[in-house]
């Protein structure tokens, strides 16, 4: 029992959006509004690299994952996002599928980095 094809395309805009989202934030190091971009799609789509706790160490703030494990949590919790988006949208058509991923990933990425907030840590992108 595979994937119907709505699902599949589903799958394919969460994916590009994400992957797009992924590739402007290597432009992170640039200046100007690429750059400003850059660490903003950073930012929204992958904190958990950046996540410290700052009463930790006060003069070095100490890592809550290790960059491996951060990129392991961020590319579980997009597949989750992106298996339930392909769930929720088979039936709909591309454009309302393209709204629907979009707005989730606005949203999950807010509740990220309001959760890390409201748990008393910080986000570093160094």
């Amino acid at each position: 029992m595979g994937l119907s094809p709505g699902a599949k395309r589903s799958l394919g805009i969460t994916a590009g959006l994400l992957g797009g989202l992924a590739a402007l934030g290597l432009a992170r190091d640039l200046g100007g509004p690429l750059g400003a971009a850059g660490i903003a799609a950073r930012l929204w789509v992958f904190p958990h690299g950046g996540l410290r706790a700052p009463r930790a160490f006060p003069d070095r703030p100490a890592s809550l994952l290790p960059g491996g494990l951060a990129l392991a949590v961020a590319l579980l919790q997009w597949a989750l996002v992106g298996g339930f988006l392909a769930r929720w949208t088979r039936d709909r058509s591309p454009r309302a599928q393209a709204g629907w991923a979009l707005g989730t990933v606005l949203l999950v990425g807010l509740a990220v980095l309001l959760g890390a907030g409201f748990l008393g840590g910080e986000i570093s992108l160094d």
